[in-house]
């Protein structure tokens, strides 16, 4: 069976062709469809992102499984959080095959972007981003 090309199918013959090499056949599903998906060595993919806040903090959580921590670049550019991963593909023989993350949050002015910190733990990269401290109020007193 010849790969198939996005531009010239209907979505829903790439579904049925998915599914004809049933639940042992993810690898060759998976090479079937790489043409639809993937772009020359490379395939790209934006990670979603869970968002919460205690009294201190946000915290995005991103799913990047497979991805070691020398793999994962994040940088913060213009007030955006943008966080760069790649790792081998592991359904490819061949190592110049890449899986590349890559997503970007807008950060705003009440985000301290000086003490932002992040971990990596299971493919999951957690990002804690420290509220600005808010001035407290005071009397002035006049001399």
């Amino acid at each position: 069976m010849k790969p198939l090309n996005a531009n010239d199918t209907n979505p829903f013959d790439l579904l049925d062709k998915f599914f004809e090499f049933g639940l042992n056949g993810a690898d060759k599903a998976r090479n079937f469809l790489n043409p639809v998906f993937q772009q020359g060595d490379t395939f790209e993919t934006v990670p979603q992102v869970k968002l919460h806040e205690d009294d201190d903090n946000y915290h995005a959580e991103l799913d990047l499984p497979g991805v070691k921590k020398k793999e994962v670049q994040i940088e913060i550019d213009e007030g955006n959080l943008i966080i760069n991963a790649s790792r081998k593909d592991p359904f490819s023989n061949d190592d110049e095959k890449l899986i590349k993350y890559k997503r970007t949050l807008r950060l705003g002015k009440q985000v301290d972007s000086t003490s932002i910190s992040a971990t990596l733990e299971d493919g999951v990269l957690q990002i804690k981003l420290p509220k600005m401290k808010k001035a407290k109020s005071r009397t002035v007193k006049i001399n």
